[in-house]
């Protein structure tokens, strides 16, 4: 990291590293299970065949203790049917229009599927037993704006096993953070552009991983579910995991114009540079010594870009685990990891049978957060470090010197490259995101560019093709993986087309302010 931030520190305000979003899940452990949910209702006092009737009953007296908890602070309850957009846009809205400073904001209930519990006859065994299985039940989203983390919202599940799940913004976090502390700052949607203090942002958000989530997670659980007694009287209490996190590090240019100048080459450069091995040291696996994929990972490795209303996205995933690359208010460039499936990662902790120390696979639990934002600030790092070899600042015509002209390879002569004319179809298919993470054959761009069935036409497009891959080899573009029929590009070969690229998809008022 840096590297980029040396290359590009005469534009650079500073950067600001922490958690985004963070999704956390509640559950009662015994009712995680079948045996254990027959045991509760045991305890209870319940038999199975009462059940059907137990259950409803619990599940009405939820709701409306809710809907009174909301009448009782003038909030709305709305029932949402079908996909009515953003909830956390409309609860917004609410909170806008109503000027709630502090406190409950609404609750939209909608229904959804969840995995729950119905009792069952079975008839070998000739007895009624409890099943787990996934249906669909009603869940309420209570939106709350919180003078600690801003608005939050929780969402729990109106039928056993009553799993939670409340949401959690860290830079909303942060700027409560920053106005408790009188730092001044800047902020645009949810990111912030400009702090006075940017060593005391950062260690806000470092502070954030040591926070007492488990006392928090608890007060919001009762908050959510004003029945909890009643359902769990033996003392029951949730359980609780990071389910989704989203780390940032925003690098915050000094205008929209300075990152605007670069943000065209690193989206290029990360697309079609970044090939399976990268993407897989970037996500912290082992590789072998020569730098190619390990044979004991079996999983899949995916690129793609997205553009968005803000601009252009890339994205790179496996195993449930991304890293993306994208700007946001104009001015700052997000590098943001998303880990879904923490077990892909290591953790040094006790082991539980002998309680010595070693690497095990990360846990979902609240108790290894600090480990998550670890290896996340790592994988932003590591993306970071190798955008810093994107060439920025090279000329577009002393790029592509050279390649319009005719050259002699072999004793033979290799007519020269027409970028925006009759190679225009070829150049374009082969920088392809998909062929530069596996390479590409004849077969694959005649299929892209021809696609024909008749054997004649097979046979001329194929002598086509080959005369195409002839002449982008002699001028440097591409190269041939030894003992195969594969090309990839060449480090020369992505710098052109991604200038290429860029130039084709700037408009002309643009490259008059970029002049100015």
């Amino acid at each position: 990291m840096e590297k980029f931030l040396a290359k590009h520190s005469d534009r650079i305000l500073g950067v600001l590293s922490g958690f985004d979003r963070m999704i956390f899940r509640g559950c009662i452990r015994q009712l995680m299970f079948e045996a254990g949910m027959s045991m509760y209702l045991y305890c209870q006092g319940v038999l199975l065949k009462e059940f059907k009737d137990f259950a409803p009953y619990i599940s009405d007296e939820l709701k409306t203790m809710t809907r009174k908890q909301a009448e009782d602070q003038r909030r709305p309850f709305i029932y949402l049917q079908g996909d009515c957009g953003s909830k956390e846009k409309m609860a917004r809205e609410i909170m806008e229009r109503d000027g709630i400073s502090e406190g409950l904001v609404c609750v939209l209930s909608t229904l959804e599927p969840c995995y729950s519990y119905k009792v069952v006859g079975n008839r070998a065994t000739e007895k009624l037993e409890v099943r787990r299985v996934y249906t669909k039940c009603l869940h309420l989203y209570q939106y709350w704006n919180d003078p600690l983390f801003g608005l939050v919202h929780g969402r729990i599940q109106t039928w056993y096993p009553f799993d939670l799940q409340f949401y959690i913004n860290g830079r909303e976090f942060l700027k409560n953070q920053l106005d408790h502390k009188n730092i001044s700052y800047k902020k645009a949607d949810n990111c912030f552009t400009w702090v006075s203090d940017f060593a005391a942002a950062n260690e806000l958000l470092k502070k954030q991983v040591s926070f007492n989530w488990q006392k928090t997670l608890d007060k919001w659980a009762i908050a959510m579910n004003p029945i909890f007694s009643d359902i769990f009287p033996m003392g029951q209490s949730y359980y609780w995991t990071l389910g989704q996190s989203e780390w940032a590090t925003d690098v915050l240019f000094d205008s929209a114009k300075a990152l605007s100048q670069i943000y065209p080459s690193l989206i290029h450069h990360s697309m079609v540079t970044f090939k399976s091995p990268d993407i897989l040291k970037f996500l912290g696996k082992q590789l072998t010594l020569d730098e190619k994929i390990h044979g004991r990972f079996k999983g899949e490795v995916l690129s793609d870009f997205k553009h968005r209303l803000e601009g252009v996205r890339v994205k790179h995933s496996s195993q449930g685990n991304s890293v993306k690359i994208y700007d946001k208010a104009g001015s700052a460039l997000r590098i943001e990891t998303t880990i879904n499936r923490p077990a892909e990662f290591k953790s040094f902790r006790p082991k539980l049978s002998t309680g010595e120390l070693e690497w095990q696979s990360m846990r979902k639990s609240i108790d290894d957060i600090p480990r998550r934002a670890e290896v996340s600030q790592k994988i932003n790092e590591r993306h970071l470090s190798a955008l810093a070899t994107a060439n920025t600042d090279q000329k577009f015509m002393a790029l592509i010197d050279g390649i319009a002209n005719p050259i002699r390879r072999d004793q033979l002569r290799v007519r020269g490259l027409d970028p925006f004319g009759k190679d225009r179809k070829i150049l374009d298919t082969i920088i392809n995101g998909q062929f530069h993470i596996t390479g590409f054959r004849n077969r694959d761009i005649r299929t892209k560019l021809f696609n024909s069935q008749n054997p004649d036409d097979i046979k001329r497009s194929s002598a086509k093709v080959s005369r195409w891959l002839r002449m982008l080899r002699a001028h440097g573009l591409i190269k041939k993986v030894p003992k195969t029929h594969r090309y990839l590009m060449t480090e020369r070969g992505i710098q052109i087309l991604s200038a290429l690229k860029t130039i084709e998809n700037t408009t002309i008022n643009d490259l008059l302010k970029l002049a100015a």
